[in-house]
């Protein structure tokens, strides 16, 4: 069971229907039904009344869980954002080799310059 078919499955339920939650943003009707087909292939989760698409027994014990399952996702996607943006800034060092290396003249007036 993966995170997409949830939240197909709770579209769905939440419209009415596999034609109304079709219209949602970014939701393909061809999406919805293979999602609801994977998901329905041990246990009947609708009853499809015409293009509407009704809770069956299985559907109601699952809606609040999978809603569950949903925020939980979205809190722990949330987590790893915010992980992020509170991330210290990566300090890149690159150590100098120090050779003693005879200085020309003009080089010689920086002499006194550190390097950190």
């Amino acid at each position: 069971m993966e995170a997409r078919q949830l939240e197909h499955f709770v579209t769905i339920v939440d419209e009415g229907g596999f034609n109304r939650a079709a219209e949602r943003p970014h939701v393909a009707q061809p999406s919805l039904s293979q999602a609801a087909r994977a998901l329905e292939r041990d246990v009947a989760l609708f009853h499809r009344l015409g293009r509407r698409a009704g809770l069956a027994e299985a559907g109601r014990a699952m809606l609040e869980p999978a809603r569950q399952v949903l925020r939980k996702a979205e809190f722990a996607r949330a987590a790893g954002a915010r992980a992020l943006d509170l991330a210290p800034a990566a300090e890149l060092r690159i150590p100098l080799v120090h050779r003693p290396v005879p200085l020309t003249p003009a080089a010689q007036r920086f002499a006194d310059l550190a390097l950190g």
